[in-house]
């Protein structure tokens, strides 16, 4: 008898293990969440799509087409189907989001999102802000009015191989200063600005604190970097934008623009984010090893 009772058992969990693993196998997203239909602004006007962007509440992200993305922010889409991959290029920047997925690469670096792409009514829903910040735009998210404003700079390179910017003078304002050649408010926001310093050969620093709003402190540290470089500045911002929270792996990476090295980055762990900019000719054997392969 006890024998038949187990042969009965085994039988009962092979036809229930197929079961059980088919539930599991496929990401269901929203189960216990609620989504509520958002309005999107880009530059002032309101943007309508096909498939309308949505709040998922139990995630706390806005949702938008991939699409959309693309024409908004004027990048360039792709959909790998056989992957199920969508990739986004803007400025030299290159996203690519696997449906499912919360490991998005961005630029080969591998970030972490709170809440992956997926597929809704045959569209690839993107969390927007993730997508816009790291393309180089400023989202704004206004609870009152359900609404995403988008702030988009425009650039008339039309892609990321464009010359490097020419030097720009530094200017003096009532509310600004130059610092060692950079245009720096006089009552900023970021929590720590250090000038030029011979002994470490640099000429600004800026440290930016989780702590306080990030958004205020990117687009400060964004305006300081483009009053001396211009719109190369937007790809070390654009580097620092996937940066939301003290785990998120932001890797130290070194630009080169013009004869200077920058170096940026802020690793998992760490609750500042840290700019450097080097005297002319300092640091390029940092940036040749980088091109190497060597610090990656």
């Amino acid at each position: 008898m006890r024998r038949i009772i187990a042969v009965m058992l085994v039988g009962i969990m092979a036809f229930a293990t197929p079961a059980f693993a088919f539930d599991f196998s496929i990401p269901f997203f929203g189960k216990n969440s609620e989504e509520k239909p958002v309005s999107v602004f880009v530059n002032g006007e309101k943007i309508e799509t096909d498939q309308p962007a949505f709040l998922d509440t139990e995630a706390s992200r806005t949702f938008v087409p991939l699409r959309f993305v693309s024409e908004a922010l004027g990048g360039k889409v792709d959909w790998k189907p056989t992957t199920q991959t969508a990739t986004v290029e803007r400025n030299g920047v290159n996203i690519a989001m696997k449906i499912g997925s919360d490991k998005p690469e961005v630029n080969g670096d591998i970030k972490t999102l709170d809440a992956p792409a997926r597929l809704t009514n045959n569209r690839t829903m993107v969390p927007l802000r993730f997508v816009s910040e790291v393309l180089g735009a400023k989202v704004v998210w206004k609870g009152e009015e359900q609404a995403v404003y988008i702030t988009v700079e425009k650039d008339s390179s039309g892609g990321g191989n464009s010359e490097p910017s020419e030097p720009t003078e530094p200017t003096e304002t009532k509310d600004t200063y130059n610092l060692g050649g950079f245009t720096v408010p006089k009552e900023p926001v970021i929590d720590e600005i250090e000038g030029p310093n011979p002994q470490t050969e640099t000429e600004i620093s800026l440290i930016l604190h989780i702590a306080k709003p990030l958004d205020e402190q990117l687009a400060e540290a964004r305006g300081i970097l483009k009053s001396k470089f211009g719109d190369d500045a937007n790809k070390i911002i654009n580097h620092l934008s996937a940066k939301k929270e003290r785990f998120d792996d932001v890797p130290i990476k070194y630009f080169g623009i013009n004869d200077q090295v920058i170096e940026a980055g802020s690793p998992a762990g760490d609750i500042l984010i840290n700019i450097t900019v080097w005297e002319p000719g300092v640091g390029q054997e940092l940036l040749e090893l980088q091109e190497e392969g060597w610090l990656n």
